[in-house]
């Protein structure tokens, strides 16, 4: 993870990624065209999320990044093989 501006910098990619993240967001991942860049809550957390052509970018402050980690963690780990 990068720091920056008291973010860490989150990219997730895969196959997987936008269902991965509709455990927690209510945007419309399908819907959003690559350059979408949006502030919402993701899993009760306040973050930024850019849509990229190769998966998202999610920045979400250092103080929520050990909740957001272990949230990923789980809402990921049905797509793990």
């Amino acid at each position: 993870m990068d720091v920056s501006a008291q973010r860490n910098v989150v990219r997730l990619t895969g196959p997987d990624a936008a269902e991965v993240l509709a455990h927690g967001c209510s945007i419309d991942l399908g819907a959003a065209p690559p350059g979408t860049c949006v502030q919402t809550l993701l899993a009760r957390t306040g973050i930024v999320l850019m849509v990229r052509e190769e998966g998202f970018t999610i920045l979400v402050r250092q103080s929520f990044s050990d909740y957001f980690k272990a949230w990923l963690a789980d809402a990921s780990s049905e797509y793990v093989s």
